[in-house]
């Protein structure tokens, strides 16, 4: 969790620098990146936990490893990370033709962190990862259209 605001950071710091205040535009930016986070981090942490767990590190959100609990904050935090990429349209951030992107990638990536929930496999914690790396540049991208 700390370890995601200054993951967000940057695009928060680069959208004022343009600016020159801290706007509407630059919170939504920091918040998508700040959710984005989540999903896409535990996924890689489910794969590697073994190799953390022999280091004594701890990644997944509880320290119980890989559960059930810990596959659904996957899903929490990938529906919020949906809803919040939605927000721009709501405020004029973006257009409505957007959607036509976010809506299918944030399903998929729904969809990912859903089947890491029912497979509780290293294999499905890797789509999902993949997932978010798809859906980043796939959600920013659609904010300029």
């Amino acid at each position: 969790f700390v370890g995601a605001f200054p993951g967000a950071l940057p695009v928060l710091l680069g959208w004022t620098a343009y600016s020159g205040a801290i706007t509407s535009e630059a919170l939504i930016l920091f918040g998508v990146q700040f959710f984005w986070q989540f999903p896409h981090f535990w996924a890689i942490a489910w794969m590697l936990e073994d190799d953390y767990r022999k280091a004594g590190y701890t990644l997944l959100p509880n320290y119980a490893g890989r559960t059930k609990r810990n596959a659904m904050q996957t899903i929490w935090y990938s529906l919020i990370l949906v809803l919040v990429s939605i927000y721009p349209l709501f405020i004029d951030f973006s257009t409505w033709h957007s959607l036509f992107i976010i809506l299918p990638f944030g399903c998929y990536l729904l969809f990912r962190a859903t089947m890491l929930y029912r497979e509780m496999s290293i294999k499905s914690a890797r789509s999902l990862m993949f997932a978010t790396l798809l859906y980043m540049p796939a959600v920013l991208l659609s904010y300029l259209f």
